[in-house]
């Protein structure tokens, strides 16, 4: 980052200008140095900066009118402001109007160095989220996640956002949506990347256990304790700590997990004081938090700590053809398991974009890699999949698209009218699809039905099938 960075200095004093040069430029940071808002404004406005650290007091423009022109530029550079112990007011003043962050003078070389590259960092993330913003209604994927609908293009631009702050996110959608890989996106694109992501799965840890495994212990505070731990969050000290299911956190334990949140420290169990922590919170849940503080089983204090930004996951159903993209990711991922496999039938995609996925993405992936352990042939086709998702194939409408007040119209399977119907209707469709794959050899095909030869012709006779038509 240091080869490549250009930061503009601004300050009215000599001293602290040359003070500056002498530290910044043996860490090959590209300086440009300017006597006050005035001069420095007319830098910027010839040569972009990644990064402007501006004194507060000067003559001719003070640093807050230079910090609120800085921020109506588009892609304006980050600032970080100097200010004296006298001017700390004005220094969390430029905080609050978007300074990154503020040094008091006079400072040590590396509470300078830390906060430039801390700024920088942050400088580079966002606009990383900027290019990406940009890119992503071209783009299937962002940050490992796969997806081109519009709700999935506005939840990466979410995330692109949300992702360089320290905020506390909570992450809702339903089951099997894909809630752990946003959290994973979140800490990928984050200042705390370097670091560790850990997982608490608060519906899989015993209650009995949950207290030592998030917290730590001290040695012999507990029958077993023999040596002290720091437990999950110690071990994440810099990093991401992700609660899956936090909805399944004991009552006990969330004041614990709220000054973790609100104070950054918690006490081991058995340990007499307080130890500090510096770990982001992220959250999932696909219950209704508001609902579960009305039944007294969740902390409303807890909720609105962890509630900061919500990210809602839409579930697959709500993502158009994203199944399609999805199915043919997860059959790219797979075929190194099941190289025999060489391809999808378009007839098996239809059904694979036409199925609701109650179980949504995973639910998708499942079902990929079953087709392709199982098919008997180098092609899905519709017959490789789980009837649920094959009578997709014959399902026309949803209610969720019908008018208000209007009932919802007949399947084209209901609309057959009886039941002997749709039972013709579907093996009709089942040898058509059978016939196909096999071109019309009977008896691969009576093989695969698990029928007879005699009885697969009896099926095709009173269904008026010839074999010959399958044939190429």
């Amino acid at each position: 980052m240091t080869d490549f960075a250009s930061i503009l200095i601004v300050d009215d004093d000599e001293s602290v200008r040359n003070a500056l040069r002498s530290v910044l430029e043996k860490f090959d940071y590209d300086c440009v140095f300017a006597q006050n808002g005035v001069e420095a404004l007319a830098y910027l406005s010839k040569t972009p900066f990644d990064l402007v650290v501006t004194d507060l007091a000067m003559p001719q423009m003070d640093g807050l009118t230079l910090l609120a022109r800085i921020q109506e530029m588009p892609s304006a550079p980050t600032v970080v402001v100097l200010t004296g112990h006298t001017e700390i007011h004005m220094a969390l003043d430029a905080s609050h109007r978007g300074a990154f962050d503020y040094i008091v003078k006079p400072f040590s070389k590396d509470q300078l160095l830390l906060s430039i590259a801390r700024a920088l960092e942050h400088h580079r993330l966002l606009r990383l989220g900027e290019r990406l913003s940009r890119q992503i209604a071209n783009t299937p994927t962002y940050a490992g996640l796969i997806g081109q609908s519009a709700p999935m293009l506005e939840l990466f631009r979410l995330i692109a956002q949300a992702a360089p702050t320290n905020a506390t996110v909570l992450i809702t959608g339903e089951s099997g949506t894909g809630k752990e890989k946003v959290a994973r996106a979140l800490h990928n694109n984050s200042l705390r990347r370097a670091q560790s992501f850990n997982v608490v799965d608060c519906a899989a840890i015993p209650e009995t256990l949950m207290e030592s495994s998030l917290f730590g212990h001290k040695a012999g505070a507990f029958t077993g304790a023999t040596a002290e731990s720091p437990g999950i969050l110690g071990y994440s000290n810099g990093g991401t700590v992700f609660f899956d299911e936090i909805g399944e956190l004991p009552l006990t334990l969330q004041p614990k997990l709220l000054r973790v949140l609100q104070e950054r420290s918690y006490t081991p169990v058995g340990a007499a004081k307080p130890v500090s922590v510096d770990v982001r919170i992220l959250a999932a849940t696909n219950r209704d938090l508001e609902e579960e503080i009305h039944q007294g089983r969740f902390r409303e204090d807890l909720y609105y700590r962890i509630n900061v930004l919500n990210l809602q996951v839409p579930p697959l159903r709500e993502r158009g053809d994203d199944a399609i993209g999805l199915a043919r990711y997860f059959f790219a991922e797979l075929s190194p398991n099941y190289p025999l496999v060489n391809e999808i039938a378009p007839e098996a995609f239809e059904c694979l974009r036409r199925y609701l996925w109650p179980g949504n993405v995973r639910e998708l992936r499942n079902t990929m890699e079953r087709a392709m352990a199982t098919a008997p042939h180098d092609t899905i086709g519709v017959a490789d999949l789980p009837v649920a998702v094959r009578n997709a194939l014959f399902s026309t409408a949803t209610s969720e698209f019908q008018p208000a007040g209007v009932p919802p119209p007949l399947t084209a399977l209901t609309a057959l009218g009886s039941l002997e119907s749709v039972q013709r209707h579907v093996q009709e469709h089942y040898l058509r699809e059978v016939l196909t794959q096999y071109k019309g050899n009977i008896a691969h095909a009576s093989q695969y039905a698990n029928i007879s030869r005699k009885t697969f012709y009896k099926l095709m006779d009173d269904l008026g099938l010839n074999p010959e038509d399958f044939r190429v």
